[in-house]
């Protein structure tokens, strides 16, 4: 809509409320504004050019969409601000401020004082009658408005006029105050979740890493399972005749040190725990020389079905030397391994032998257990465990000793 579409009769006002009106048009929120006001220059527009009752209905118009609490802040205010644009190019008559006084009656000289016309004297001559001044009034009277009246009137709407643009201001402040305290707020949540995302990253780095772990490790026992397997077996002759006579969960002396070997590997991945005891038989040469020949594989034989067997299911028990067993105690603090010797040493006692129709008590056995200390290799943990044996083998016999 520009300005050579309508024809004013006040063509500076024209100009201010057309370039209101392309100011609101601008924006998304002056449509309604910017509707309400080209309607009224479209109606009065037509038939030639826009004159006082235009501005006045404009200004009714503008006045009703200020005081509307559903409009928007903004759009008010520039309501009001272009009724104060308009306001002084209004008629006394039309204005809002100053009350419609009535015209005041005008009258002629020869109407507010005339002299009746005498009349023909009487012929007795007769004086004539007296002249009556009369002042003619108007039948309606108009309150006359005072200069002063009115400028009181006009400032009286000029404050109503700031105050309300002074609410309106003080709305869009409140808004305004509201959004900063949402951004802020909006901008501390950014943070958490800034900060739990990196935590999230953390945590999901390390995950992945342990994985990695874990994966090295099953390569390392899928390879040391592969090397068991694969490794000779040399069981000697004696071994060899007992093992058709004991249990079958009695291993080899070298078949003992690569379980020992991978135990330790175990421990070192979980940082677990592990205990070893060597076993000795008290006087074997003895009780063959007491008993006979063959007493001696007797008495081993009974040991690994009756004494050995008592042991759990994962504990690893080998041949350890002529006259002694090794036994591997998996994942096993302390006192749970001097626990289950205790109770081999108790069952021990109470076992008999029976060979070359003979009966006699199964000699008891002397030991030692040893704890797997951190970082330790599989070869001085078993020649510290053997130096115990020997000296404890020197000391007095039927005792458990923990180094």
């Amino acid at each position: 809509m520009g300005a050579s579409e309508f024809t004013s009769v006040n063509p500076r006002l024209m100009q201010t409320i057309l370039r209101h009106m392309e100011g609101l048009r601008r924006s998304i929120e002056g449509d309604e504004l910017y509707a309400l006001i080209a309607r009224t220059l479209r109606k009065h527009g037509r038939p030639g050019p826009i004159g006082m009752a235009c501005f006045t209905e404009l200004y009714h118009q503008l006045d009703a969409y200020a005081h509307d609490p559903v409009s928007l802040a903004t759009t008010r205010i520039k309501a009001r601000l272009l009724q104060q644009h308009i306001l002084p190019c209004l008629p006394e008559e039309n204005s809002i401020v100053t009350a419609v006084a009535p015209a005041p009656i005008r009258l002629m000289a020869t109407d507010i004082l005339f002299r009746t016309i005498p009349r023909a004297q009487p012929a007795n001559d007769a004086p004539p009658p007296a002249v009556t001044e009369t002042t003619v009034e108007p039948a309606t009277q108009g309150v006359l408005e005072s200069p002063a009246a009115a400028t009181d009137d006009r400032r009286d709407q000029y404050e109503t006029l700031r105050r309300s643009e002074q609410d309106a201001w003080r709305a869009i402040y409140d808004a305004v105050k509201d959004f900063g305290s949402l951004k802020k707020l909006w901008a501390s949540k950014i943070d958490e979740i800034s900060q739990e995302r990196d935590q999230f990253e953390r945590k999901l780095i390390e995950t992945e890493q342990h994985l990695k772990t874990v994966e090295a490790s099953r390569a390392g026992l899928c390879v040391e399972l592969e090397t068991a397997r694969r490794a000779p077996r040399k069981p000697t002759r004696r071994l060899t005749r007992l093992s058709r006579l004991a249990a079958p969960r009695l291993t080899t002396r070298d078949a003992f040190l690569q379980q020992v070997q991978a135990e330790i590997s175990r421990v070192k991945r979980s940082e677990g725990s592990a205990a070893l005891a060597l076993l000795g038989i008290d006087d074997l040469r003895a009780i063959e020389q007491q008993h006979g020949t063959g007493t001696t594989t007797a008495v081993l034989d009974c040991y690994a079905r009756e004494i050995l067997s008592s042991f759990r299911a994962y504990d690893i028990v080998g041949r350890y030397d002529e006259d002694a067993f090794a036994v591997l105690f998996p994942d096993t603090h302390q006192d749970g391994a001097v626990r289950a010797l205790e109770k081999a040493q108790k069952r021990a006692g109470e076992t008999h032998v029976r060979h070359d129709r003979q009966r006699f008590t199964l000699p008891g056995f002397y030991g030692v257990l040893t704890i797997y200390s951190p970082g330790e290799e599989a070869l001085h943990w078993l020649q510290r465990t053997e130096a115990s044996l020997a000296s404890a083998r020197a000391q007095d016999r039927e005792r458990l000793i923990v180094a």
